[in-house]
């Protein structure tokens, strides 16, 4: 199984994002703190539930709270949500 989407909304500089993944290698290049490793983290968070807390959120994410979402190969989605109200996976 390989990741080929990841949807970012509300976290940390990304206000809604997405990025494809495509066979091979795959490099992420941008500006000086563009959102680079947000990328890994969410993935972490996503996979391992780290980190804990609300470090990786968006401050001003209104009732819609943040999330990331991702896609792999096989069409399966995964996604990790945080608002006010909730926290989990949907």
């Amino acid at each position: 199984m390989k990741i080929e989407v990841v949807k970012l909304k509300n976290i940390q500089g990304h206000v809604d994002s997405e990025l494809t993944f495509h066979e091979g290698v795959n490099v992420i290049k941008g500006r000086s703190h563009g959102g680079k490793t947000t990328i890994v983290r969410g993935i972490e968070w996503v996979a391992k539930n780290r980190p804990q807390g609300k470090s990786i959120l968006r401050r001003k994410t209104g009732k819609e709270g943040s999330s990331f979402t991702i896609t792999t190969d096989d069409k399966i989605n995964i996604t990790r949500h945080r608002s006010n109200t909730a926290n989990g996976y949907l």
